[in-house]
């Protein structure tokens, strides 16, 4: 904004009206400028300076980042920690992530384990029939196994597609909490609490509570540990997985440690 005003009107000094400013609006700068004879009064927004919490140092405010536990940082710790976190926390409010549930995934998982089972049930079967009828046996075990795999395979993998889609896991954090949950939103399922009562760790995919029995495939996530009320001292816990691409799982390994939360061994 600005304003004008004329050749013969008096125009305080810059320094009356930053006086005067700095007394009925802190918050803007005042620049005065002559342009064809008329001057021109401009104010704009003034950055006030803010700590950044993880090097201490007061930073204007345009330079703060202010990322999903609540808490301000400078942005040359942000960019140290990741250009990748400074890049995602410009442009996202929360944290978020749902496990991404790739069926093709899935069913490679359940054919190989189906494979396995069928192997090891087709060596007894041709076993026993051997044993008992002779080379033929061999036959009539095969066939067996072919017929008793086949109706269990057809009527559990779906099911078992469906289960580990049901467990896949949703974690959010903003503003210093952290929510997690299952599957669709629940009200009487998630678990909401602040962040810093929550540990983390480098693991597995099916370390996480809700896939360890599941046909999730196997690889490396980010490990969250979350009590089931809030308070560190308690040894109940479920854990969650979060970091499932590579790029995501730089980010959380940088915001999680540049935000002091405990890691775990």
């Amino acid at each position: 904004m600005g304003c004008n005003a004329d050749r013969d009107t008096a125009v305080p000094s810059n320094r009356e009206c930053e006086a005067a400013l700095s007394r009925y609006a802190p918050h803007l700068t005042l620049s005065v400028t002559r342009h064809a004879g008329r001057h021109t009064l401009a104010w704009s927004p003034m950055h006030s300076e803010q700590t950044c919490k993880h090097c201490e140092r007061a930073v204007p405010g345009d330079q703060i980042i202010t990322l999903w536990d609540g808490h301000a940082y400078c942005q040359r710790c942000v960019e140290i920690a990741s250009p990748e976190l400074a890049r995602y926390a410009r442009s996202h409010e929360k944290l978020e992530e749902t496990a991404f549930f790739e069926r093709g995934a899935l069913w490679r998982s359940a054919l190989r384990m189906e494979l396995i089972i069928a192997l090891l049930f087709g060596a007894l079967s041709c076993t026993y029939g051997y044993s008992i009828f002779g080379p033929i046996g061999i036959a009539y075990g095969l066939a067996m196994s072919f017929v008793i795999c086949g109706l269990q395979a057809a009527s559990q993998l779906p099911l078992f597609v469906r289960i580990s889609r049901w467990k896949m896991p949703t974690v959010i954090v903003h503003d210093g909490n952290i929510e997690c949950f299952r599957g669709r939103r629940k009200a009487h399922w998630v678990q909401s609490m602040p962040l810093e009562n929550v540990s983390w760790r480098l693991g597995k995919s099916r370390q996480d509570s809700g896939l360890r029995h599941t046909i999730v495939p196997r690889q490396e996530v980010v490990i969250l540990t979350v009590p089931w009320k809030a308070g560190r001292r308690l040894s109940v816990s479920d854990r969650y997985a979060c970091g499932w691409t590579d790029e995501k799982r730089r980010i959380w390994i940088a915001f999680l440690t540049l935000a002091n939360v405990p890691r775990s061994s």
